[in-house]
């Protein structure tokens, strides 16, 4: 069982919150709006305005384009604090879902030579296609080349996130990024054809200087 420490405290009034003004990275607008777009598949509208009030980040309406300001690092972990908060043990299979389904809402804005690179091209290895499928992945995120690699473990392998965007402000026990488990799962399913099983082993949110994950290929 987690327990995180949240990032927010609760004022006198329902859903009332005093936050730290939002922090990190800027956000790309597709991906944020990926990941609203699969929360609610995932939970409802209703659910969503909920949780985005839950987060302190009411300003981000369902529509993206509606919304006042640009999303930061700090509003993904806000929100996938308060998908934890809300469903409990539950929160790890609602996250890992919203992972998968964030994937599918990026695929759908991939272009036509990065699919013929790591999806068609003859001679590469499912190795060069995981590889390839992490530069394309940093590129969708916004991220800087190098923020993600992959590391041979035995015949499994390590990847690592430096990035860490559901970690920031955050601290727990134990690992919790179990939305970017399924963000690996999926994009590594539509990059080989094969599902592979994925292990969050060390966490920023629990004290590691990167989170990190082993990977099994199921192929």
């Amino acid at each position: 069982m987690y327990s995180d420490e949240p990032a927010f405290a609760s004022g006198n009034s329902p859903g009332a919150t005093h936050l730290k003004p939002s922090s990190g990275r800027l956000i790309p607008p597709a991906y944020f709006e990926a990941i609203l777009k699969a929360t609610q598949q995932e939970a409802g509208l209703y659910s969503l305005e909920m949780l985005l009030d839950n987060a302190g980040i009411a300003e981000f309406s369902p529509n993206l384009a509606e919304s006042k300001r640009t999303a930061r690092a700090s509003d993904i972990s806000r929100m996938m604090q308060a998908v934890r908060h809300y469903y409990g043990d539950g929160g790890r299979g609602v996250l890992n879902r919203i992972g998968r389904d964030v994937w599918r809402y990026l695929e759908s804005g991939v272009g036509g030579l990065d699919k013929l690179k790591i999806l068609f091209w003859p001679f590469a290895s499912s190795d060069m296609r995981r590889h390839g499928a992490i530069r394309l992945l940093e590129r969708l995120l916004g991220l800087p080349k190098g923020q993600f690699s992959l590391h041979p473990a035995d015949h499994d392998l390590i990847l690592v996130d430096r990035a860490s965007d559901p970690t920031v402000e955050q601290k727990a026990d134990e690992p919790v990024c179990w939305y970017t488990v399924g963000l690996i799962q999926a994009i590594f399913a539509w990059a080989t054809g094969s599902e592979h099983a994925v292990e969050e082993i060390v966490c920023r949110a629990s004290g590691g200087d990167a989170c990190k994950f082993r990977i099994h290929s199921l192929g």
